[in-house]
Parts: structure tokens; sequence; C-alpha cells
């Protein structure tokens, strides 16, 4: 990976380190802090640690150069053994380290330590509730990451056997490349199961939106639909009869103003917030978002206004 003939040990390394310091954030606030206001964009960043992102993408481009150099140079066999040899020592020096961590940690967060500190401090009669929680919680996260130390020791020593053969000439170059392909799907496989599996997928649900409001809200279902008369597609309807921004059925018969986002526009957020969730809504805005509707509440249920 950091051989002598591999041209970009050095950027990567660089670049990597730089990345770690500055995923740290608060933990090296000065140099963080320069960063935050003075690198372009770097404010837009929802959280420090996304930079993450690059060591985790150069890394394994990196290990993809040497077993390249590694399978289809032409090294010496000798040369070849003693490559695979440091990269496994290197390996259980990694491995060696996070089990140490396995050993010297509890596994709970400082946050989750102050917050037990804060609570044996004002309720004492729940501090022991909470702590058994948290210790719970540490006992659940130390299993998991013993598990995935485990799991990553075996992919390790398997992948090393295979570099061993290939290099002692006891696997050609295609037998070694397809077990290393095998162990790599495997692994990738295995991990994605863990966020996109068979509980991740229902029969589907036939929901009819219409009828589901014209069941339980009939009054503001009349009104919608009363608006859709109205053929002319370019306005919108400013439905105050609920939660204008948590809204999603309005949307189903018209266009709304309204409704729920999780990635607003910040520039938009700041509208709702000052011209539209106010006590009175800025007529202006509602005109500029070419509001021709606004539903609310009336004596007999909602009507247009």
């Amino acid at each position: 990976m950091f051989t002598q003939n591999n041209p970009h040990r050095w950027w990567v390394l660089a670049i990597s380190v730089l990345s770690i310091i500055m995923a740290w954030g608060n933990n090296f606030l000065g140099f963080n802090t320069f960063l935050f206001d003075h690198l372009p964009f770097y404010n837009k960043f929802r959280a420090p640690t996304m930079i993450l992102v690059i060591p985790q993408l150069l890394w394994p481009m990196m290990g993809i150069i040497g077993l390249q150099q590694l399978l289809f140079g032409d090294k010496p066999a000798a040369e070849k053994w003693k490559t695979v040899k440091y990269a496994g020592i290197a390996t259980g020096v990694v491995l060696l380290i996070a089990m140490m961590y396995y050993f010297s940690t509890d596994f709970r967060s400082g946050n989750e330590q102050e917050t037990y500190k804060a609570i044996s401090a004002s309720n004492p009669t729940l501090a022991e509730p909470v702590k058994t929680i948290l210790n719970a919680a540490g006992e659940d996260r130390k299993e998991l990451y013993m598990n995935d130390l485990i799991r990553s020791l075996a992919f390790a020593a398997a992948g090393f056997v295979l570099l061993w053969a290939f290099a002692k000439s006891k696997l050609n170059t295609t037998i070694a490349l397809a077990g290393l392909l095998l162990l790599g799907s495997f692994d990738l496989f295995a991990v994605d199961r863990r966020y996109l599996n068979d509980d991740n997928f229902q029969e589907k649900e036939e929901v009819d939106p219409g009828g589901f409001m014209a069941a339980s809200n009939a009054p503001l279902h009349k009104a919608l639909t009363q608006i859709q008369s109205d053929k002319d597609p370019h306005y919108r309807v400013f439905n105050v009869t609920g939660d204008v921004f948590n809204d999603a059925l309005t949307s189903y018969y018209v266009r709304s103003i309204g409704g729920y986002h999780p990635a607003k526009l910040s520039i938009y957020q700041d509208l709702i917030e000052h011209q539209l969730s106010t006590g009175t809504p800025n007529i202006q805005v509602l005109n500029m978002l070419d509001t021709r509707y606004v539903v609310v509440p009336g004596q007999e249920g909602p009507g247009r206004q």
C-alpha cells in the first residue's frame, strides 16, 4: 500500500491525517474553528465527521493499488512474500490496538456519564434505574464491538492466507484474485444486510388518501375537492386547519405551500418561521407564493377563503 514504488502514498497519507484532524471538531477547537470560519463551504457540513468520507475512499483505493502491484507486478516471489508479511504485521498491530481498546473502556459516552451525574444529583431515586439502563447499553455495545472484532480478524486471516499462498506460488493469480473478490463480496453483503434485510420489505398496502380524509375529515375533504374543480394549475393552497408544515394530505388534492420535508432549503425555512408561522401570515408572501385559496376552520368545518 505504502510501498516505495507507489507514487500516491504521501498525498493520500497527508490528506487522510488532515481529514481525521478535521473530524475531531471541538476536540481540536482552535484548528477547526479557523477552518470553520475561513474554509469555503466548510460551515455547510451537518457534522465535521462527514469529512471522514475522504479516508474511507482513499484507503480502499490504496489497498486496490497495492493488490494490483502484488498480483500483477513482476517482483520475485521473495519480494512478494516480504510485502505480504509486512502487511500482515501492520494488520495485526491494528487489530491488537482494537483489542486493547475493548479492555480499556466501558463503552459509555461522556454525555451519558454527565447525564447520570445530573440525574443522581437532582433525583437520587432515579439514579439506580438510569445506571442499569446505561450499563445495559454499554454491554450491548461491547458485545457488538467484540463480534465485529472477531469478524474482522477472521476476514483478515482468510485474506492473509490467500496472499501467502499466492506469494509462495501455491495459488495462481486468477484463483487468488477470485478468492479475494469472494471474501470482499461476502463481507460487503453481510454488512449491507444489517441495514437492508427482509424486515425492510413489506407487502404493498393500497391506501386511498381521499377515502381516508372523506371518512376522517369530511368538511376538509369537501373543501379541497371543490378547490380541485379549478382547472388552472398555477395556484397554491394554504391550509391552516391543522399543522400547516407537517401536513401531507393537502398535497394529495392540490398544490400546497405547506407540507413537510426533512431537508428544506434554509431560506424557505426562514420564510416559514418569520413570515408564515406568525400570528398573522404575511399576505404579500402568500401572494408571492401564488396562493389563491386559504382553507380556514369555519362554523360548518373548513371552508374556502
